[in-house]
């Protein structure tokens, strides 16, 4: 599989210092994007971790405390976060995120399929959100994720 990065497309007819500054100063390969998977549920992490390992480097966290940790040390380039978990849920998850700098996108996946969570990840800050069973496929959920990152679908 191929992932192609977009970048924001400069005017080549004018380079001034101030645009050069601008410009990223380094756009990581797709082996060393991060991803941060949040959920209490082992077997779950282990499927998304299968799924990812293949063109990601994979964190794990089993909870939100542990995952707002990972994200303050490692700076993951995506989260990905169960909501219904013991301890620091992912709605405190993302109410708590959403104070840190340099925050990366957000994908929740939850078995709650109400509209009012929805609305509510998305207030609190979520980028996208995808209801469980979500890793049935697995294509579709890689596109999500690229789209997340900025990433097109090679043609």
């Amino acid at each position: 599989m191929k992932l192609i990065i977009q970048i924001p497309c400069y005017n080549e007819a004018v380079i001034l210092p101030e645009t050069v500054a601008a410009l990223p100063k380094q756009i990581p390969a797709i082996d060393q994007i991060e991803v941060l998977v949040i959920d209490d549920a082992l077997f779950t992490r282990k499927v998304y971790c299968k799924i990812l390992s293949k063109d990601f480097e994979i964190l794990e966290a089993p909870n939100g405390e542990e995952g707002l940790r990972l994200c303050r040390e490692s700076k993951p380039d995506l989260v990905i976060c169960d909501l219904l978990m013991p301890g620091l849920s992912g709605f405190q998850f993302l109410s708590e995120y959403s104070n840190l700098p340099n925050k990366a996108p957000v994908i929740i996946c939850t078995s709650d399929v109400q509209e009012e969570t929805r609305e509510k990840c998305f207030e609190l800050g979520a980028d996208e959100f995808i209801q469980k069973p979500s890793l049935t496929d697995s294509e579709a959920f890689l596109k999500i994720l690229r789209r997340c990152l900025g990433a097109q679908d090679p043609k």
